[in-house]
């Protein structure tokens, strides 16, 4: 198992990673696109959540943290891709579709 202490390590670290995946794809999503750039890391955050339950070490666990921290940030960006495609003419249809 995992102690508390270990499980609050593996936090901070994914928290931290989620930072830096906020400064740094946003750079890539600007050069390449926000739809290239979500299939890449969501191909990387499946391949992290089925690797999850099999990784066995201390390392392999912190590790996959940092890597889910740093693709946590394709949780956002349908709604970038939403806003690019609707643009100013329909905010309220974004709303919408969040459920807002």
């Amino acid at each position: 198992g995992v102690t508390t202490e270990e499980s609050a390590n593996m936090l901070s670290l994914s928290e931290i990673f989620l930072i830096l995946g906020n400064l740094t794809l946003s750079f890539a999503i600007d050069r390449f696109g926000p739809i290239v750039v979500l299939r890449g890391v969501a191909c990387v955050f499946a391949s992290v959540l089925f690797s999850w339950p099999y990784s066995t070490s201390k390392l392999t666990l912190q590790v996959l943290a940092c890597i889910n921290g740093y693709c946590t940030v394709v949780c956002a960006m349908p709604i970038i891709i939403l806003a690019d495609v609707f643009g100013d003419s329909a905010p309220s249809t974004i709303l919408f579709l969040l459920g807002l």
